[in-house]
């Protein structure tokens, strides 16, 4: 071997080291990784809505809008606190919201929103209101309807109108005075929106549902055309029956149905579609799951979601267009609703007494409590 081809050949040799230890030092998202450790709380009064943003979450009762710090993730603390003077939401669960466009916070309220100034968490203030402006959102009983889900984009609101089949588009640009620009009104039915999907862009994905006895059950799923924000018109409409869900990734909606659930096992099935085209979805795949997920909070490349049947907390990656079970955690440490921040799960759970808790988990073991990120 010549002196030259000697040199070439650890040169190349050298290259591949220097290669390996780059690959080396590249984070895999490992399975294993994933952790759900309770590491703070701080007891509140039955929040029936929330949502975090910055270094705060936002819980409201009935009547009380309740700020904490969770800054320090281990020593969450109540810094403020705004009373309304009637019920704030008359909805609960998953099927009301809350929305945050700093430094305004939207809250949902019998007969419409409030928008509150919440730049000072310590000293909230009213910044201004919307209210319904006729008579065609009383309820038979003469009881105005309460808005139920609320999303913010760019000073342009989405509402729904809980009890009743309708949604609102708002520009809410002059938050003293808001003013509605359209309307889509159904029928009227004991259907509502359980769930909106919508970023702001010119479609948005909603799950309508009924509540026959004491559980919430889809009837179909709609895809709205938004790009005129002042002439919302509904696309397409895919019967779901039975649906629990919606989940949306690039051009894939994926629609969760409760196919079985006895006292011994419970069976569900996914339906995926391809929307590219949102006027023509496109069915490409059903899929059966031993577990009935509810909603899907995504944390880099897992969805977190709670397991309607026995209450554990389920994590699945997507692939292709399948989702995969890699991990699962007992009910008893799994909050009953709960929402991924940073690099934070925040949920609430009852202890055995029957008090509720704002609990804090770490779900990425890599980072101590200074590391972790709120944004």
């Amino acid at each position: 071997m010549t002196t030259r081809n000697y040199v070439k050949s650890l040169l190349f040799i050298a290259f591949c080291l220097l290669l390996s230890l780059f690959f080396a030092t590249i984070p895999a998202a490992q399975e294993e990784d994933i952790q759900l450790s309770p590491i703070g709380a701080l007891r509140l009064s039955n929040p029936i809505t929330y949502m975090a943003g910055g270094s705060y979450v936002y819980c409201l009762n009935s009547c009380v809008l309740l700020i904490v710090d969770i800054s320090n993730p281990s020593d969450p603390q109540l810094v403020g606190k705004y009373r309304f003077c009637y019920n704030a939401n008359m909805v609960s669960g998953p099927f009301s919201s809350l929305a945050l466009e700093w430094p305004y916070l939207y809250v949902p309220t019998q007969g419409g929103f409030d928008i509150l100034d919440v730049s000072d968490a310590t000293a909230p203030s009213l910044a201004g209101e919307y209210r319904f402006d006729d008579l065609e959102n009383y309820t038979p009983m003469g009881i105005i309807s309460p808005v139920g889900i609320i999303h913010v984009k760019n000073g342009r609101a989405l509402i729904s109108i809980a009890w009743e089949d309708s949604l609102e588009t708002i520009d809410v640009s002059n938050v003293s005075s808001p003013r509605r620009l359209g309307k889509i009104a159904m029928a009227p039915s004991r259907n509502e929106y359980m769930q909106i999907l919508w970023d702001g862009d010119s479609n948005a994905y909603a799950l309508l549902g009924i509540n026959p006895i004491s559980e919430y059950l889809g009837v179909e799923t709609r895809i709205f055309d938004l790009s005129s924000f002042d002439r919302p018109r509904l696309i397409t409409t895919i019967a779901t029956p039975g649906a629990k869900s919606i989940y949306k990734d690039g051009d894939s909606l994926f629609i969760v149905a409760k196919s079985t659930n006895t006292y011994r096992s419970a069976t569900s099935t996914i339906q995926v579609y391809h929307i590219e085209e949102p006027n023509f979805p496109n069915p490409i795949a059903t899929l059966g799951y031993d577990f009935i997920p509810g909603l899907f909070y995504p944390y880099g490349p897992y969805l977190f979601t709670r397991n309607y049947w026995d209450g554990r907390m389920l994590v699945l990656t997507k692939e292709k267009e399948s989702l995969r079970l890699v991990k699962d955690f007992p009910e008893s440490i799994t909050p009953e609703y709960f929402l991924i921040h940073g690099d934070l799960l925040i949920g609430f759970k009852y202890d055995w007494e029957g008090n509720q808790w704002l609990t804090i988990y770490n779900i990425s073991p890599k980072l101590s409590i200074s590391d972790f990120s709120l944004y």
